[in-house]
């Protein structure tokens, strides 16, 4: 029966081509059958059966494991009798793609504006999905107050008191992206 090489994990950006070959060495007889089917993610997919898996414009649901199978038919010439050989290898498709759906959360719930009581204990989470992670700020009226990189989350606690009323906004990029700002205005009584 065929055989397959190791198939490499690879990383591709979001609206980019792929075409990945199924390199393999042919077995006895040489001709076979191919078929890449797809793991790891719940989404329907429809089997390729060709050689070079092939998906035209990459998207954040392509990202999966991809198996290869490559298959012969062996027919023994001193029998009627035939059987199937095949041999499978799988890959791992990371799609990168810039930061987007970013969420800045006041105590768990997002709003535009937010009044709190002095000497309360509060949090600030700032959420966004990026791949890799993203370079992200939360300011307070324009002045940064935490800024990290490689990330996909900020947190920030208050203990209120009247100088942290103002405007807080987070923002996050990566080199495919940046995302929409969030902002809060907060009110302390």
């Amino acid at each position: 029966g065929p055989k397959i090489g190791n198939l490499q994990n690879i990383r591709r950006v979001r609206g980019e081509s792929l075409v990945y070959k199924c390199l393999y060495t042919p077995g006895n007889p040489p001709i076979v059958d191919f078929e890449w089917t797809r793991s790891g993610t719940g989404i329907s997919w429809a089997k390729q059966i060709t050689q070079n898996l092939t998906i035209p414009n990459l998207q954040r649901l392509d990202e999966a494991r991809y198996t290869c199978k490559v298959s012969s038919l062996l027919r023994p010439t001193l029998t009627s009798a035939t059987t199937t050989r095949y041999d499978t290898a799988t890959f791992y498709l990371d799609i990168l793609y810039g930061a987007e759906n970013l969420v800045l959360l006041f105590n768990n719930v997002s709003h535009a504006s937010v009044e709190i009581d002095e000497h309360s204990s509060n949090h600030m989470r700032c959420l966004l999905e990026s791949d890799p992670g993203s370079d992200m700020t939360l300011t307070k009226d324009g002045k940064t107050i935490i800024t990290r990189s490689g990330v996909n989350q900020l947190t920030h606690g208050i203990q209120a008191e009247c100088s942290d009323a103002g405007v807080y906004t987070c923002s996050g990029y990566n080199q495919y992206g940046a995302a929409d700002n969030a902002s809060v205005q907060l009110f302390v009584k």
